[in-house]
């Protein structure tokens, strides 16, 4: 009996812990691999999360994103278009509209 709650809570805190973070690793600011003048931040906001960047039509306005821990990508909405922020596995470059960018 002892051990099946150790069991238990020890999932439980797994569990917690392994969703917390949920789409932590694009929390940063990140800049254009062509010479960095172009840059995204990217900060939670609650359960969500804010991009702003000085790149496209999108200059310096917040925009709202979420993170899909099933498929583990950030897709960030911006007039009424979804546009999906991967990052790839190998290079850890995240890509939006044919740009790849790097952490700072």
């Amino acid at each position: 009996m002892r051990q099946n709650l150790c069991s238990i809570v020890l999932c439980l805190v797994l569990v917690i812990g392994c969703t917390g973070n949920a789409g932590g690793k694009y929390v940063g600011t990140w800049v254009d691999t062509k010479g960095g003048a172009h840059q995204i931040t990217i900060a939670r906001n609650d359960k969500s999360f804010l991009l702003t960047m000085n790149y496209g039509n999108f200059e310096n306005q917040p925009l709202p994103a979420t993170f899909d821990a099933n498929t583990g990508l950030m897709t960030m909405n911006a007039e009424g278009m979804s546009i999906a922020l991967p990052i790839d596995s190998t290079t850890g470059l995240l890509s939006l509209d044919g740009t790849s960018f790097k952490k700072k």
